[in-house]
């Protein structure tokens, strides 16, 4: 099955980004991952309710070594922004893309709420 291992999220192949330029394309979230091995079809851009970039994605690595380099790519620059990378799991990366027949959006998890501040 699914084993996370003891670790729990330690072991995660999934980071969010946040603070990402709104014109950022997949492309240039790789770019971004320079030397980190991005999984196929593994960035996924955050869109809000009227279908625009909100400035977050997730992106999935083909390995966890991969994901931890990732996070040393905290607050460095894409294009003219500084992007804040944290320690994310494919189930936030699922519930952003609506997996799981979720319709519509409901409130934020607390979770990302708490950390807005």
């Amino acid at each position: 099955g699914r084993d996370k291992g003891a670790a729990g999220r330690e072991a995660s192949r999934v980071v969010k980004c946040r603070g990402l330029p709104y014109s950022a394309t997949e492309d240039d979230i790789k770019d971004f991952f320079e030397g980190c091995k991005v999984s196929k079809d593994g960035v996924y851009v955050v869109v809000n309710h009227a279908g625009r970039a909100s400035g977050e994605a997730f992106v999935k690595f083909s390995s966890t070594e991969d994901a931890t380099k990732a996070l040393k790519k905290d607050r460095e620059n894409l294009k003219s922004r500084y992007v804040e990378v944290f320690a994310s799991d494919e189930a936030a990366m699922e519930d952003a893309r609506g997996g799981g027949g979720a319709g519509g959006g409901g409130p934020p998890p607390p979770s990302d709420a708490a950390a807005q501040g």
